[in-house]
């Protein structure tokens, strides 16, 4: 066999791709090849790239050129721009692409691995906190970049997901859905917070909320177990689906009443009972609307959402609605994405799109007013990208 260096470049602004950078790692150098620090000392590049909105997919497809011209390793294009965005990488890159539904296959092929399976490199899926306040580590650390996440232990639970937003270019690239098994994540977990003390935990998947329904287990049935490693150990929830926390309403109330939750992170989209029926939503308004007046009547303030702009068929109105749900409900933090239509998706279909200069500027006007009202925000009106080297 032919061992060779490897560096893995991960352009991916979710938590979760860390737990399958990791798994590579782990199973190329279970295989004997080296992974190095720095691309300039490789022979293959792998860039995982990330696709799910404008600014990030735009960031992904310049850091492929920006490999391919100044490094003497092969550049090879994982994660979501290939099977997101095939047209426009095919534009610039013409190498080889390891997308993830092939992704075990592909690199048996390309590494010469053939004795051991990649699902055997979990990557441990739990990952110890990096830092206790993320803005003060990127002011004391500015060459590492971190999220929200790293404040603390990371536990990824599942991948995939098992609805169909008629928008979600994700959904393009993700495997058939897999719930991690209950008892490997306790155990994770629990060597976890044995070894460095931290007893708070984030919960991370592509849809937390659907944990369970392929292993005869469900999101608050793992949450209790976790709970038993430290009866001081509390709980943030990443991406739940506010159809999964009407579907496990009282579950939820319990634990939030109970203290056991740090944070929520809820993406409604829209406050538009006609965008979120056009998105193919699993929840209405009267629902979220349920869910944060709970929230604001317990005084639960760690809370917060992403709102998705432009889409068709969207008018005034729907962005007021949503612009005034999010104002009387007193969210912390609003991620705002642009509508970023893919063709092979169900929303392609739809008339009425919105021209790309009224969407943006729709996004500034929900920016000022998010600023007037002390809401944290993001946006993507600039080219951001959270990037991660797994080393």
């Amino acid at each position: 066999l032919c061992f060779m260096k490897v560096f893995i470049k991960g352009l991916n602004s979710c938590a979760m791709r860390r737990h399958k950078l990791r798994q590579y790692h782990d199973f190329l150098e279970a295989h004997g090849h080296e992974l190095v620090s720095k691309p300039e000392d490789s022979d293959v590049n792998i860039v995982w790239t990330c696709g799910f909105r404008e600014d990030v997919k735009n960031n992904s497809l310049q850091e492929i050129q920006h490999y391919q011209k100044d490094y003497q390793g092969e550049t090879i294009v994982a994660g979501c721009v290939p099977d997101i965005v095939p047209d426009e990488l095919s534009q610039v890159f013409s190498g080889r692409v390891l997308n993830w539904k092939e992704d075990e296959k592909k690199l048996h092929d390309y590494f010469k691995c053939k004795d051991i399976s990649l699902s055997q490199y979990s990557g441990g899926y739990a990952e110890a906190k990096i830092c206790d306040n993320t803005e003060q580590w990127r002011k004391e650390h500015p060459e590492i970049d971190v999220t929200f996440h790293d404040q603390f232990i990371k536990l990824v639970i599942s991948e995939g997901c098992l609805y169909n937003c008629s928008y979600c270019s994700e959904k393009l690239m993700f495997p058939t859905y897999r719930s991690f098994p209950q008892d490997e994540l306790v155990k994770a977990c629990q060597e976890v917070v044995e070894k460095t003390g931290c007893k708070e935990v984030i919960l991370i998947a592509d849809s937390l909320g659907n944990y369970g329904q392929d292993n005869q287990s469900s999101l608050p049935q793992l949450m209790n177990k976790l709970f038993t490693i430290d009866p001081n150990l509390k709980i943030a929830l990443n991406n739940l689906n506010p159809a999964n926390f009407i579907q496990y309403y009282d579950e939820m109330v319990y634990f939030i009443k109970g203290g056991n939750i740090l944070h929520l992170n809820l993406p409604i989209q829209s406050a538009s009972n006609r965008l979120l029926k056009l998105m193919q939503r699993p929840y209405a308004k009267q629902d979220i609307v349920k869910i944060f007046n709970f929230l604001n009547e317990v005084e639960f303030k760690e809370f917060d959402t992403h709102i998705l702009v432009g889409f068709p068929g969207e008018q005034e109105e729907d962005v007021e609605e949503t612009i005034e749900f999010l104002l009387s409900h007193r969210v912390k933090y609003v991620l705002i994405s642009g509508y970023m239509e893919s063709p092979a998706m169900p929303s392609a279909f739809l008339v009425d799109k919105i021209p790309g200069d009224v969407i943006r500027h729709r996004i500034e006007r929900i920016c000022q007013r998010a600023k007037d009202t002390g809401i944290l925000y993001n946006a993507d009106l600039t080219t951001r990208c959270t990037a991660m080297n797994i080393i």
